[in-house]
């Protein structure tokens, strides 16, 4: 239904698709510009994705709603939010995806990642533990959509998108220099998928980040 009221609404410009070899058991890392990134790309992706998301997110009942739809798993930001970590890593054996914001809250202006900002480890963390691939993917235009206007008529809003080269944890490295080796060239890639897309479309003003 969401992906219908995508399409309906909104124009998707794609620079570079869902890696086709990308199976079960895969973590997705996206910047993050607005609370809606997951709930617009979860409309968009061809895999069925569980995201991480706050656990005051939960207290209200339309957003608690709308994550519990695209099965959302809580997680606390203070201290170490082992129960939400460990719930990740079994999902990720069990073959089923995670979607993760690593910067870790939205993010603008020269603290976005994808001007050269440092993420959150705990990707590495989930990366190495479940033995998972890491899929970048940088998306821009969604905060404009938390207003009424892009929506109608229709199709006015844009929304530019771009995945990224799988990234394997490196098991042969020590657990702390593999997470930061994963960390370090998910950050390269956010940087370079933004470059890019922001060479080949003429971005608004209201869709950088």
């Amino acid at each position: 239904m969401i992906r219908a009221i995508l399409l309906c609404c909104v124009r998707v410009r794609l620079l570079q698709g869902f890696p086709s070899g990308a199976e079960g058991g895969f973590i997705l890392a996206i910047n993050h510009n607005s609370h809606l990134d997951a709930h617009v790309l979860s409309g968009l992706l061809p895999r069925e994705v569980s995201w991480l998301s706050r656990v005051e997110f939960f207290r209200s009942a339309v957003p608690a709603f709308l994550l519990h739809a695209v099965g959302a798993i809580p997680i606390h930001r203070q201290g170490v939010p082992l129960r939400a970590l460990h719930r990740a890593i079994e999902t990720l054996r069990a073959g089923r995806n995670i979607g993760i914001c690593p910067e870790g809250e939205v993010r603008s202006g020269p603290g976005s990642v994808v001007y050269g900002g440092r993420i959150k480890r705990g990707v590495g963390f989930l990366a190495h533990r479940a033995r998972a691939p890491v899929i970048p993917c940088v998306i821009l235009g969604v905060q404009p959509l938390c207003r009424v206007g892009p929506w109608l008529p229709a199709r006015r809003g844009q929304v530019w998108l771009s995945f990224g080269t799988p990234i394997y944890p490196r098991m042969d490295l020590r657990p702390k220099e593999a997470r930061e080796n994963l960390s370090r060239e998910l950050e390269t890639q956010f940087c370079d998928l933004f470059r890019q897309i922001e060479q080949r479309y003429p971005l608004p003003g209201d869709a950088m980040p």
